[in-house]
Parts: C-alpha cells; structure tokens; sequence
C-alpha cells in the first residue's frame, strides 16, 4: 500500500488508517482464496501443533543442559557446524517425545530459517521495526507467540474463505503465508492501534516517506510477553490473591507428552478453584464446559486432536446451547476475537487440546464476570 508523504495528522490520518485497514483485509483475504481449503487446512493443522510444541518443549525438557541446547540452537543449516547440533537435539525430542516430535520440530526449523533467509535478503526484519527473528530456536519461539493469536484466525478462516485450486508442499507453506500475514494482519492491528491513539492524543502525528510511516508516540507494554488480556485474570488471581484460591487436585500428564487431554480438566479445575469466591461452579457455562469435555474425550486422537463428524457434533451442540464451539462468521475480525474451538472442513469437526483448554477458562472468565458485576468484589 502506498502511503502519503509528509506529515499526517488529524482527520487526514484517520483516513490513511481505515484505507489501511480495508487495503490489508482484501489482500489477505484474496491470498487465502486463491489454496485448496482441504490442503492447506490440513498443512496449517500440522503448522500450528508445531508451533504449539516449539513454544511448551522447553517447559517439559527436564535437563537444564537440554533445555539451553534446545533455545541456542541456530536454524541456519548452511553452516555445517550446526547440522551435528541438530541431530542431536532430535534424538534428544525422540527420546523423550517420540519421533513424530522431533520430526515436527525439524520441519519448523527448516521453515522458519527459510523464511528468515528470505526476510533479511530483502530487508524486511528492519522495516517491521522490531527485534523479533527466526534465526534460532529461542528467536524463533518469541517470534512464533507473538503472533500466535494470526496463525490460530487463519486456522479458523481457511475453511471459509479458501476456495481456489493452488497447492503448495508442506515444507512451502508457511513461506508462502507468512509475509502475507505479517504484512497485513500486523498492519491491520498497528493501524486501529494507532487510529485509537489519533482519537485520544490531540498532537498524534506520523511521519512518512511513502514507504515506511514512525508516529511521534510509542506506547511500552507492561508486560514483556505474548497473552491476551482475558488470561491474566487467571494468573492475577493465582499471584495476587492466593488466599482466596481453593487448592485442587491436578490430573497427571504422561512423562512423554507435550500436551494432553488431562490439562483441560486440569484448566478447568484451577479456574474453578481461583474464582471459588465467586460461585463459578454454580454458573451454567461452567457446567456445560465440564459436561462437554467428557462428552468429547471419545473423540480424542494421539492426545491431541479431536475430530468429530458432522451428525455428533450437531448434537452436542444441541446439548450445550451456552457454549458457542464453532463460529460461522468468515468476518476477519469475528474471528480474530473468537475463541469458538473448532473448525469445519468438509463435514467434519476439528479442534485440539490446546484451543480447548484456552476455550474453556474464557468461556467461564464471562461468567465469573458477569457474578463480579453482579456484587463481586474485586
């Protein structure tokens, strides 16, 4: 998008954001379009579970040298020197994993040095204006969180809106949509940020060259991490207010998983112990969300994917009327905002361990609001 030159402020900046806006919705959605739905859902399934397990594995390696080994490892496999260093850090997730882990971390590393080789050959790291790379493992996890929230919306998105016959290997594609969704879901995101900011500073400005466009104001977050908002209830109400959270008793997760189905009612149990005060276990959402966890257990493969046919899942959905699972909406930001678990592809409905146990808790968080604006205190 070609942006004016000069200095832009006021109404005549207002525009340039909402023209970015719609400019950078239309290009991302005519990319999508133009994959088969089937295919590339099915890559970018496999894309975020990677991503998901990139993120956890430091969390669940037990050696504090294996773990240091994992974060220092560099993705640039042209050096021959890293190449031994790789293998070892397989064998290592094969051991202690299995080898469909390791196999996974690999092809990530693999994409993600391609995309990294990619983006400093034209310059494009710089003209994002941040420090976040993809050069190694540790680079590559802030990287990967930061906009994990993008990745999880085009999951969702890609049944909706892809509609065309192109077809790309696995190794290709997040290559393929990366630039696309950092050129235009990070833009989107900057320009209502900073048309917000317009609307509240009297002097907010931007300078720009046609190309690239700095503000006078830049805002520091608080926080030196990638969550949303709704999650730090949670964690506050833990740190903050531990004497009012009700222990409870944690399901075990196996040694040689990253992920399992046993942390939903884990999540679910912390969430109903933090927010005891307030009666959540009272609330017909929290009720339903428990219900529907143990409906959907059978529906469990490998401990990590849940994927149920059409006719099932019409009636759970039937029985647990309070909970939205799945959103019909192709609207970019509806789902962008969402946190409806599953998605639809020929029939079909898929979710995984980890949307659940992030669908649970905020579904709950609006009911243990709404007790909060109805007497709580907090």
């Amino acid at each position: 998008m070609k942006l004016p030159i000069g200095t832009i402020s006021g109404k005549d900046l207002d525009i340039v954001f909402e023209n970015s806006i719609e400019y950078h919705i239309n290009t991302y959605r005519n990319t999508i379009e133009e994959y088969s739905p089937k295919e590339l859902f099915s890559h970018w399934r496999s894309i975020v579970r990677s991503i998901d397990e990139i993120i956890n594995i430091p969390f669940e390696l037990k050696e504090k040298n294996e773990i240091n080994s994992f974060l220092a490892l560099s993705f640039n496999f042209l050096e021959e020197a890293n190449l031994p260093k790789l293998k070892k850090i397989l064998i290592i997730l094969e051991s202690r994993f299995e080898k469909n882990v390791a196999i996974r971390f690999q092809q990530i590393a693999i994409m993600c040095f391609a995309i990294d080789y990619s983006y400093r050959s034209q310059d494009i790291f710089n003209q994002q204006g941040n420090d976040l790379r993809l050069s190694d493992t540790l680079s590559a996890i802030l990287y990967l969180q930061s906009r994990r929230a993008y990745y999880i919306t085009t999951l969702n998105l890609i049944p909706k809106i892809a509609k065309g016959r192109k077809e790309i290997p696995y190794l290709d594609t997040l290559n393929f949509i990366q630039y696309t969704m950092d050129s235009c879901l990070i833009n989107i995101t900057t320009a209502y940020y900073n048309l917000l900011l317009n609307h509240c500073l009297t002097d907010f400005e931007i300078e720009s060259d046609g190309c690239v466009a700095k503000p006078n104001f830049e805002y520091s977050h608080l926080e030196g991490f990638f969550l949303e908002p709704e999650r730090l209830s949670l964690m506050d109400q833990m740190e903050l207010r531990p004497d009012i959270v009700l222990p409870k008793k944690n399901h075990l997760k196996a040694d040689n998983k990253i992920f399992s189905f046993s942390e939903v009612a884990n999540v679910m149990s912390l969430f109903e112990g933090a927010f005891d005060k307030y009666k959540i276990h009272e609330e017909l959402e929290f009720k339903e969300l428990n219900a529907l966890f143990c409906n959907i257990a059978i529906y469990l493969k490998d401990d990590f994917h849940i994927v149920i046919e059409e006719d099932d899942f019409k009636v759970i959905s039937k029985s647990h009327k309070s909970l939205v699972l799945y959103l019909d909406s192709d609207d970019y930001f509806e789902n962008l905002n969402s946190y409806a678990p599953f998605q639809k592809v020929d029939g079909v409905y898929y979710t995984t361990v980890v949307l659940l146990t992030k669908f649970g808790p905020l579904s709950s968080f609006r009911s243990q609001r709404g007790q909060q604006s109805r007497g709580g205190t907090s």
